[in-house]
């Protein structure tokens, strides 16, 4: 089942159950880059080195892959597009 963002239907197969692809608008993306403190990415650096999750990067990774989808649907949205598709 396709997800709908915003209007925007959105699916990792090649179609949309249901829909017919009419127009293909081009890629569309959305990327973000993210830093978090310096303080924060010693004691990181430290956990590292004894190994492990570190969870407040696993953090980071979410926010901004959450943030890279939005832009990506913001993308599509703005080209006219009523669905995004692998």
């Amino acid at each position: 089942m396709p997800a709908m963002v915003d209007g925007i239907h959105v699916v990792s197969t090649e179609t949309i159950p249901g829909f017919i692809i009419k127009d293909q608008l081009g890629v569309v993306s959305g990327s973000t880059v993210r830093a978090k403190n310096v303080v924060r990415d010693f004691t990181q650096m430290l956990k590292n080195i004894v190994g492990g999750e570190l969870p407040q990067y696993t953090e980071l990774l979410v926010e901004s892959r959450n943030e890279a989808f939005t832009r990506m649907v913001a993308d599509a949205k703005a080209r006219g597009a009523n669905g995004v598709v692998n």
